[in-house]
């Protein structure tokens, strides 16, 4: 094998462990009873309707955002672009951990989140692509996996972290849906964000490197 084919699959590599982490964004699904019943404890009032838009946000900042990563990855280089969305992505999952408002919430998990996905989206996949411009559906299709991939591999973590015996929301009461707030589940939400956060560190880190 080729030293330029060497260094195109290492940049896929590369690629596919930074949008494993991107991949996240839809790990909500798998959260939200246990963020939702934990900010419940610092306002009764809130509920599944108010939360979503955390999720909606993270979408619209990612979004909004894309085009702009690829503008800053021709400045500086697709690795320092991702850097810098990793570094984004990565501090508003820190933030998440210590949020006990909505808003607080929806600024690092909503916005911060969706910043350094946009950021990081496009960078790496055209990094790839100009290592070898003869695989281009291939490279771009393994890449965007981890994205799929991020959703089942920390999804499977958060829960693992958060909820660990399964427990199940309440079906009576005040807090019917919810899990109730004497549950350990809710004691675990912050150590929650700080896990994925340290695990974003490390795969991140890999891949901008690579």
């Amino acid at each position: 094998m080729s030293e330029k084919s060497w260094g195109g699959w290492i940049t896929v590599l590369g690629g596919f462990l930074i949008h494993l982490v991107l991949g996240t964004l839809y790990v909500w699904a798998n959260i939200t009873n246990a963020v939702t019943s934990y900010l419940r404890q610092f306002n009764p009032t809130l509920t599944y309707d108010d939360t979503i838009i955390v999720y909606a946000a993270a979408l619209a900042a990612q979004g909004c955002t894309m085009l702009l990563g690829g503008l800053i990855s021709q400045k500086i280089g697709p690795r320092y672009c991702c850097l810098l969305g990793s570094t984004i992505l990565i501090t508003g999952t820190f933030l998440a951990s210590i949020s006990t408002t909505f808003f607080e919430l929806l600024f690092a998990q909503g916005i911060m989140l969706g910043l350094g996905i946009g950021l990081c989206y496009t960078a790496p996949i055209s990094a790839a692509v100009r290592w070898m411009p003869q695989r281009k559906g291939m490279v771009t299709g393994i890449i965007v996996g981890g994205f799929g991939c991020g959703a089942f591999v920390y999804g499977f973590i958060a829960t693992s972290v958060v909820n660990p015996d399964k427990e199940n929301v309440a079906t009576t009461g005040s807090n019917a849906n919810y899990f109730p707030p004497d549950s350990p589940v809710l004691r675990r939400v912050p150590w929650m964000f700080v896990t994925l956060g340290l695990c974003y560190i490390v795969c991140l880190g890999i891949g901008c490197a690579l």
